[in-house]
């Protein structure tokens, strides 16, 4: 399987809670779970933290996603398509409500 890997610089590593909301979130996905939202969550593989020559880094491995949402519908619609036509509009407004409903159930909001 294809993975993707995240690397916070040094910095943005001592300021940020993305790595716990990212931990919490991969332990929420382990579980046994019908929620609809969860297809539309991205899938947290896993967390580590690792100390270099110039600080230390956060680093979080996720499912490798596809292409922006933009390019798709430039490739199916053209690029002369300024808008999302009404029909992907709606399922991108269902997904990311879905996928909200989920974040809240796994108690993203709480961070």
């Amino acid at each position: 399987r294809f993975a993707s890997m995240k690397v916070l610089s040094a910095d943005a590593s001592a300021e940020s809670s993305e790595l716990t909301i990212s931990r919490h979130l991969q332990q929420q996905q382990e579980k046994r779970d019908s929620h609809p939202g969860k297809e539309h969550v991205i899938r947290i593989f896993g967390t580590f933290v690792i100390k270099g020559p110039i600080g230390t880094h956060h680093c979080i491995f996720t499912e490798l996603l596809g292409i922006s949402l933009d390019e798709h519908v430039e490739d199916y619609y053209g690029k002369s398509c300024d808008y999302f036509p009404p029909h992907v509009a709606k399922r991108l407004a269902t997904q990311a409500a879905l996928g909200v409903a989920y974040l809240h159930k796994c108690g993203a909001d709480s961070f």
